[in-house]
Parts: structure tokens; sequence; C-alpha cells
């Protein structure tokens, strides 16, 4: 499992929904994560940030946002492993957002070595999944 969705609660000001990264038998491992609606929260609001494995982070919202994408890049050392992308869509009749992982792809080791992933490549993918799935929520 690349990363647990755990969850989330309405609070007085907008939706936080908790994000756990969890790859414990990875070391050095690294994800650079970043959101088009909302904001993410470590320690304080931004748009994208890098955690390290076992890292809790929430995305957080107004009831406005009807369709939010995470996308997270796994990285160790300078290697791309891997990347996930979610979606957040808002429930038709609450102001409560469901996580949808729309892609979870991890880059295994060929012969001990790590692959040549380059970002382009994970770019393209991130963008052309999430244009998959890009639609007018109302």
């Amino acid at each position: 499992m690349i990363i647990e969705l755990t969850g989330g609660y309405i609070s007085p000001g907008g939706r936080v929904n908790a994000i756990v990264f969890r790859l414990s038998e990875i070391e050095n491992l690294r994800f650079s994560s970043w959101v088009d609606q909302g904001t993410l929260s470590y320690h304080e609001l931004v748009q994208s940030i890098v955690s390290q494995s076992g890292d809790i982070i929430f995305w957080i919202c107004d009831e406005a946002i009807g369709q939010a994408f995470l996308t997270i890049i796994l990285n160790v050392g300078n290697n791309i492993i891997g990347y996930v992308v979610v979606e957040f869509i808002r429930f038709p009749t609450s102001a409560k957002h469901l996580p949808n992982v729309l892609a979870s792809v991890l880059f295994p080791k060929i012969e001990g070595q790590f692959q040549d992933i380059t970002e382009q490549y994970v770019q393209y993918s991130i963008a052309s999944t999430i244009a998959k799935h890009k639609r007018a929520i109302v």
C-alpha cells in the first residue's frame, strides 16, 4: 500500500481529510505532494509539501470545492519509484468529500537497480489521469 486514506471529519469552517503516508519497509522514502484545490497542512497551510514515510498530512477545503486532485510522487534519493493520484469529490447531499484513488503506480527495481523514470513521464501520466476524470461538478 502506497498511502492510507484515514478518512475525515467536518469542522465548523470546512472539511479536513487526514491522509497518512506509510511505507515503512522502504528507507529514505520521500513524498512530494500537491493539490489543485484546497490546501495541505503539516505544520502550515500550503499547496505542495515534501514529507517522509509515516507523516500525517491533512487536505483542507471549503464546501464550494466540488472536485479536487491530490498528486503524490514517491522518491528514494533522486529516483522516482512511483506516484499516486487521488480525487476528492463532494457528496451531493452533504459537505463531506469522498477520496477516490485513481492511480497508484510503483516502479519496482529491475535486477536490483532503480528504473530510469523521468519527471516528464510521471507528470504526463498524472496529467492524463486527471484529464480523464475531471468533470463539471455542480
